[in-house]
């Protein structure tokens, strides 16, 4: 399975790709903003996108097209704990709030991967 992280964050990003290394995901690409992310989600065959809500937030509607456009990878918006909870971000198929652990991490993957495949999430 090929994963996207984006991130403003190196921190963060680092963080994720380990623990992903530690539920066994090795095929991990990362971007540090929202014109990066939308350039390697274009191309690069991604099966599942992390993104935090901000870089979707300052992409909008375009982000969500360009994913939709390479092929439907299941999209998870990370969410920073200070910001207050709300509703999903349009065309999430998951909401991880950061920090996270492992766990939490791989049955939000796994959630997001099945909704994806979901006759209703079309």
């Amino acid at each position: 399975m090929r994963i996207l992280i984006a991130d403003g964050s190196r921190t963060m990003r680092n963080i994720i790709r380990a623990v992903l290394a530690q539920l066994g995901h090795y095929d991990v690409d990362d971007a540090s903003d929202a014109p990066e992310a939308q350039t390697r989600a274009t191309f690069g065959g991604f099966d599942l996108c992390l993104i935090d809500r901000d870089l979707l937030d300052a992409a909008g509607t375009p982000m969500t097209r360009t994913l939709a456009d390479a092929g439907h990878p299941a999209l998870i918006s990370l969410e920073r704990a200070d910001r207050p909870e709300g509703s999903p971000h349009p065309g999430a198929h998951g909401t991880l709030r950061k920090p996270f652990a492992p766990d939490s991490l791989k049955q939000c993957m796994e959630s997001a991967l099945a909704a994806r495949h979901s006759p209703l999430a079309a």
